[in-house]
């Protein structure tokens, strides 16, 4: 079965003047946004936009990095830049901070190839642990994410607008890279949001009800397209309305979430009927403690969960560099903490509340 690499193996000799852009197209882009082009690709300037072509981006990046990134497949990008689809395409205002002291973690480039068109893709939750934490944070206010990508679109389609003004845009991302682009897309004004043709969410959250988002997200409903996977928790999180596009998926269970398991046959994705029943309980438990928990009790289980979170990685990391380095020596092969103890660990730190709704929680992923 194929996915979004075959996809770029089978399909990337045509370009996009030769063949129109697909909803796979759009995930290859989301991908990319994912390897680390820091020093690679150009940084936004005021009123400029330096670029690279991914042809180029691709060889300089594992010539730093290697054919080994943690977080990402490095096949996908090899077979990108030397494809005629992708390999021309040009790259520039990539922005990767992550913001220790703020929370924050933010990363988005700006994609332009064909005719007019442009892709501006945002990155999902990272390996940090700030991601997750703003992820949960969107539940009961704007995040410093939101803000961020909202400034971002708007600068980048002000420069590109005064060179190109018949420029078009696609937006979109992955996991909170979604709901960053559905987010960033709602507070675009009259003038921009018309040069916009779609906005993508690839198992990204909605964006949460408070009353102004609401009557923003309105005016641009229609132009969003929502991919899921069978088996989604992510992408359905203050999600009312059914997703455009379900697709079938290799992995099992929330392993669903990773884009490289969709499957694609030909030039589109394999469509599969509805959400995978398990995926609609934990949907239903999750809607109704968001629904049921007023504002400040969000923000203090988020708070307590995530500070708990990483005082236990602290304590774990700090514990290991008090032991001797010869029993260091003599105990290497001793694993650390398992999940259950960890949980523990965490849960240790948390108020009799919150351990109670991380059980509700727990319990409605594994009955």
């Amino acid at each position: 079965m194929s996915n979004i690499t075959d996809y770029i193996h089978e399909k990337g000799n045509r370009t996009f003047n030769e063949a129109p852009f697909t909803d796979v197209d759009n995930l290859v882009f989301c991908y990319l946004v994912y390897y680390d082009f820091t020093g690679i690709v150009p940084g936004f300037r005021k009123d400029s936009l330096k670029s690279i072509s991914l042809k180029e981006a691709m060889k300089l990046y594992f010539s730093i990095h290697g054919m080994s990134q943690g977080n990402v497949v490095p096949h996908l990008l090899h077979a990108a830049g030397k494809s005629r689809r992708f390999g021309a395409a040009r790259l520039s205002a990539f922005l990767s901070p992550v913001i220790e002291k703020r929370h924050t973690q933010f990363a988005a480039v700006h994609f332009e190839f064909g005719e007019h068109l442009h892709y501006i893709a945002y990155r999902g939750i990272d390996s940090s642990l700030y991601g997750w934490r703003e992820a949960f944070q969107m539940s009961y206010k704007l995040t410093r994410a939101q803000r961020q990508a909202a400034v971002y679109l708007r600068s980048v389609m002000y420069t590109v607008l005064k060179k190109d003004p018949e420029a078009k845009f696609i937006i979109g991302g992955h996991s909170k890279g979604g709901s960053l682009a559905l987010f960033a897309s709602s507070m675009c004004g009259s003038f921009r949001r018309e040069h916009i043709l779609r906005i993508y969410s690839n198992d990204g959250p909605g964006i949460s009800a408070f009353k102004k988002l609401k009557e923003n997200y309105q005016k641009i409903s229609e132009r969003v397209r929502k991919i899921v996977p069978e088996y989604s928790v992510i992408g359905m999180i203050f999600e009312k309305d059914f997703p455009s596009l379900i697709v079938k998926s290799t992995a099992k269970g929330l392993q669903q979430h990773e884009p490289m398991s969709w499957i694609v046959d030909g030039d589109h994705f394999r469509a599969a009927k509805r959400i995978a029943a398990q995926s609609r309980r934990i949907n239903r438990a999750l809607e109704k403690w968001i629904s049921r928990i007023d504002m400040r009790d969000r923000e203090v289980f988020v708070s307590e969960l995530f500070d708990a979170i990483e005082n236990t990685g602290r304590k774990i990391k700090e514990a290991a560099e008090e032991v001797p380095e010869k029993v260091k020596k003599r105990n290497k092969k001793k694993k650390q903490p398992g999940k259950i103890k960890r949980l523990r660990m965490i849960l240790a730190d948390t108020s009799p509340e919150t351990r109670r709704t991380i059980r509700k929680l727990l319990w409605a992923f594994i009955k």
